[in-house]
């Protein structure tokens, strides 16, 4: 049976890769971002190059706001019936990471799993290495990304976007839940496979 998952940060980056490694894996997609462009653009691949129709929706919007978070849930329990799990790509990564300790705690029925992505080549990296110092950034930090990018060693969306996708469908075990791994721990390993 198929898996309900709501993605947020769905329309670039970590995100999107995800939102296509849950359809690969025949989920039914929820994805939210705040472009409506990248949206309907990801939507357009899905359905016309990878001929997958009926199984993403999407929401545009910001998903700290509430009325937004209310349509993203109205849509996916009305299209599929429920929610099996969320990808919380969107917001701060030190806010998700005590967010998914807490509902650990606090929701034991919950497996909540946090996955620390490395520093991924995304449109940001781009972005950081065209405008990094005009943006004020530190010489020091703008010259770690410029290192990175030039000895490839930035993560492809694709990896960590692997291990997410297969944990939220079910890969994910209790005694994982409240704990934040690297998407490369040796526990994934087989999930990171190349296809």
């Amino acid at each position: 049976m198929s898996k309900s998952i709501i993605v947020t940060g769905a329309s670039r980056g970590i995100g999107r890769a995800t939102t296509l490694q849950l359809l690969k894996l025949n989920s039914n997609v929820t994805a939210v971002a705040r472009s409506s462009e990248d949206l309907k653009n990801l939507k357009t691949h899905v359905e016309n190059v990878l001929g997958v129709k009926g199984r993403l929706e999407t929401v545009t919007g910001d998903i700290t706001e509430e009325p937004v978070v209310e349509e993203v849930v109205k849509r996916c329990v009305e299209r599929w019936g429920g929610i099996d799990g969320i990808i919380a790509n969107a917001g701060s990564k030190a806010a998700l990471h005590m967010l998914i300790k807490c509902i650990a705690v606090e929701e034991p029925d919950i497996i909540s799993v946090s996955i620390l992505p490395g520093v991924v080549d995304t449109d940001m990296q781009v972005n950081i290495r065209e405008n990094g110092l005009k943006a004020e950034m530190k010489q020091t930090d703008y010259q770690n990304y410029i290192n990175r990018y030039e000895s490839k060693t930035l993560v492809h969306p694709d990896d960590p976007s692997r291990v997410m996708a297969a944990l939220v469908v079910g890969g994910a075990t209790r005694e994982m839940s409240g704990e934040s791994f690297r998407f490369n721990d040796p526990k994934f390993a087989h999930l990171l496979k190349k296809e």
